[in-house]
């Protein structure tokens, strides 16, 4: 049975390999919480960045590390999709930049916050984007693959 939800998957998957790899960095927009990667950030202080409420700020940052050879990951809720879609466009995906953008909760899986928190259409936006791969995976083991 599947008993860990894939935000705890994914942190980790960073812990593992940012143990050998002082390169990898992740950010985080006011997300350590709900993106399950306060074990992260007090494991590798110095690879971690929180940005705050900062979407647009989150992905530019991330693209500005990549640029100068960091190996990054960057999380965020639901507003990852639509709060920073220009940046995702221009500063990763035109730019191919080695960002991976983590969006967690879409959907209106944070229905109970109402509907400033819905992101029903995150999937469809971030695809058709050129140069922007989107994957979903269904559960852990897929999740670290």
């Amino acid at each position: 049975m599947n008993k860990i939800p894939n935000r705890q998957a994914i942190c980790e998957v960073l812990m593992d390999r940012a143990k050998d790899d002082k390169d990898i960095v992740v950010l985080c927009s006011d997300s350590r919480g709900s993106a399950s990667m306060t074990p992260f950030a007090d494991a590798f202080p110095e690879q971690f960045v929180e940005t705050g409420i900062a979407e647009q700020n989150l992905v530019s940052i991330s693209a500005g590390l990549a640029k100068c050879g960091k190996r990054h990951c960057m999380l965020s809720g639901l507003l990852l999709s639509t709060r920073s879609y220009e940046q995702a466009k221009i500063d990763v995906a035109y730019s191919n930049t080695n960002v991976t953008l983590i969006g967690i909760s879409g959907g209106v899986s944070y229905g109970a916050l109402g509907m400033s928190h819905h992101s029903a259409q995150d999937i469809a936006a971030m695809a058709a984007i050129p140069n922007m791969r989107v994957y979903l995976p269904s559960d852990r083991h897929q999740t670290k693959s």
